[in-house]
């Protein structure tokens, strides 16, 4: 029996994940992609690149890429507000860059098989979101009120370098 509950305890491994809003749609990523989270600072356009790509920002003394992450998932951006910020990825996800975002939410815990995958069809509950979304996720994930679209953050910068 106890040789059961390892194995269920494995196969049922928790994952952390930061999440926020987009468009009033809830997102999230795994919390050991994300180093920071800070109030969106002014960023220096960058001229002949792709509309996703809002500019360059020094924070500390470090340069990072500016991804306007409405334009990537395909939604308008309504316009800085007291809630909008700015999630910076650890190196390992890829060079220097974040994300802006909409309003950050709180760090949920969830079963690993609870993320269902988003590339199975229209059973995955993605319909509406369109494949463009869907070629960034990891799969969804149902919580009490709303779906919870997890972002794979490498893929993310993939786009633009």
């Amino acid at each position: 029996m106890a040789k059961n509950k390892i194995v269920v305890a494995e196969n049922n491994k928790m994952k952390q994940l930061l999440t926020f809003k987009i468009a009033g749609r809830l997102f999230g990523v795994d919390i050991s992609a994300a180093r920071e989270v800070s109030p969106v600072v002014d960023y220096t356009p960058v001229f002949h690149v792709a509309e996703e790509i809002k500019g360059l920002v020094n924070i500390r003394g470090q340069i990072y890429l500016v991804l306007d992450l409405h334009k990537i998932l395909g939604y308008d951006f309504s316009g800085k507000t007291e809630d909008t910020r700015f999630i910076i990825f650890t190196e390992n996800i890829g060079e220097s860059f974040g994300v802006i975002i909409d309003k950050v939410g709180e760090v949920v815990e969830i079963s690993e098989k609870e993320i269902k995958n988003t590339h199975a069809g229209n059973e995955s509950g993605m319909e509406d979101l369109g494949s463009k979304v869907e070629a960034l996720t990891l799969g969804i994930s149902k919580l009490e009120n709303q779906l919870l679209v997890v972002l794979n953050p490498e893929k993310l910068l993939k786009n633009f370098t």
